[in-house]
């Protein structure tokens, strides 16, 4: 029996198969989960400020260990590394719609994520674009804030995350 790696691709699971959509779900339901959806945005943006601070403790080590002696940048350093391997493990993982228990970040539904218009699928050499607020971009990081899960339709936070 041989052991051995998979593959090297970072795991991404696959969405969930949606039963019900936004308009399938009353009015009641739909503000239960902004609700239950509060906390755990709040949680997010804190450990993006987390990420943030960690980010900036990592450049300033690295400013650190130019400017003082050697001996010190033995310590200094594998805190800074420490530090940016945590704001990356923080803040990519975005949470789970409370509807349909979906990524909110990973794959995109139907739906579009800043407004819930629908999405037209993308191509190889370019990305999902909405019919009705344009296209989505990543670029060097999201341009767009994630309000609506994008598997159900369902309306999740007004700041977006």
């Amino acid at each position: 029996m041989t052991r051995g790696v998979k593959s090297f691709r970072l795991y991404m699971p696959r969405p969930i198969p949606v039963s019900r959509f936004a308009k399938d779900y009353t009015e009641e339901e739909r503000v239960r989960f902004r609700e239950v959806f509060r906390p755990v945005a709040e949680h997010y943006r804190y450990r993006v400020r987390i990420a943030y601070f960690a980010m900036a403790a990592f450049f300033l080590s690295i400013v650190m260990g130019f400017t003082l002696p050697e001996s010190l940048f033995v310590y200094i350093g594998p805190v800074g590394f420490c530090g940016c391997v945590f704001a990356f493990l923080v803040a990519l993982r975005l949470p789970n719609c409370p509807a349909c228990s979906n990524a909110l970040g990973y794959r995109f539904g139907r739906y579009c994520p800043e407004c819930s218009g629908e999405l037209q699928p993308g191509s190889w050499w370019n990305g999902p674009r909405c019919r009705t607020c344009g296209t989505l971009s990543w670029g060097r990081g999201r341009s767009f804030g994630v309000r609506v899960c994008t598997h159900c339709g369902v309306f999740l936070d007004a700041r977006g995350l």
